[in-house]
């Protein structure tokens, strides 16, 4: 292989222990680019042709050759498993129809739109804007019209679920609320799902780095 993400890296990703059971099955494919381009983290979603399911699809990592090559190739294997755990998050919002209702999916962005827009709003993961500021993600897409605005919402939700999957016993403790309707809105179609069962999780919410219990998974 060439750059620091494997075929098998992504096969030890992509395992369905590590997601919602419901979740996973609104996503029929996951195609990985081995791209010699320059791209830090890249991921798009969209429907298979014919298909109800999503196909996620994303890009080989790189970076800066500023750290040796182990500490770099774990960075990076962190990168593929945030950005994996935000396509899938998008494969389930209230735009699923899958054994979600009509009330439950608009509940959902209710539920959204007031968690945007309320004081405690889910700001971890900032980015820089144009005017070189930074801003929280969801809203690095603006805010000024409708179709922003639903973009935002759409992003939000991705990040927040990110957050659950990725480190959820420290966001449950930083943003109850948030964590609250991620949860609700996966006992809909998971009832039996534990974030027990994925803690620690794969990445550090202090530090953004891989968890030592999930580098062991990939060495």
């Amino acid at each position: 292989q060439t750059g620091f993400i494997t075929n098998e890296d992504v096969r030890k990703a992509t395992s369905s222990d590590f997601f919602p059971q419901g979740w996973i099955q609104q996503v029929g494919s996951i195609v990985y680019i081995n791209s010699s381009n320059e791209m830090l983290v890249t991921g798009m979603n969209k429907k298979g042709p014919g298909s109800e399911r999503d196909t996620i699809t994303f890009f080989k990592f790189t970076m800066p050759h500023s750290e040796d090559r182990e500490s770099m190739r774990y960075r990076m294997i962190g990168l593929m498993l945030g950005t994996l755990r935000h396509e899938v998050c998008h494969s389930n919002d209230w735009g699923t129809k899958s054994n979600r209702s009509f009330v439950d999916r608009i509940e959902l962005l209710s539920n959204i739109i007031a968690q945007v827009e309320s004081k405690d709003a889910y700001d971890g993961h900032p980015v820089l804007s144009d005017n070189h500021t930074y801003v929280p993600y969801h809203l690095s897409y603006g805010y000024a019209n409708r179709a922003e605005r639903m973009t935002a919402y759409q992003e939000y939700f991705a990040d927040i679920c990110r957050a659950y999957l990725s480190h959820p016993e420290l966001f449950k403790q930083e943003y109850p609320k948030d964590w609250g309707i991620v949860d609700t809105w996966i006992k809909k179609t998971d009832p039996n799902f534990d974030t027990r069962k994925i803690s620690p999780g794969p990445i550090s919410g202090s530090t953004g780095e891989l968890n030592d219990e999930w580098k062991k998974l990939f060495n």
